[in-house]
């Protein structure tokens, strides 16, 4: 949800059609980043993926992960439960069953 200051209501930015794995639904999200760009970034746990919704966009695109399946290949994630980017761009998410951080370098130029 975004929420302008003083609103007694917020706007649905990502998710808000159920838990699940389609790419318009969130399940059990853990984390969020905005960029610059206004692209918002999810930690979506129990979906084991990083998800990115554009700014006024209603279906999400997998950005880490293969969706709805957890692993230890660097490929999988396990219940990603943070996300951070460096000043590079590169994105950083750590695993809560995998005990782990990866390092993700994300293609910013088309957010």
């Amino acid at each position: 949800m975004k929420w302008y200051p003083n609103d007694t209501s917020g706007i649905v930015v990502a998710g808000g059609n159920g838990a699940g794995s389609k790419y318009n639904q969130l399940n059990n999200p853990q984390a969020v980043y905005v960029d610059l760009f206004g692209t918002v970034y999810v930690a979506d746990y129990n979906n084991h993926r990083i998800m990115k919704w554009r700014k006024n966009t209603t279906n999400g695109t997998l950005v880490a992960g293969i969706s709805g399946s957890a692993g230890t290949s660097p490929a999988h994630l396990y219940n990603p439960s943070g996300i951070y980017f460096d000043k590079n761009g590169d994105m950083y998410v750590s695993e809560y069953s995998n005990d782990r951080i990866q390092r993700f370098t994300i293609d910013t130029t088309s957010c």
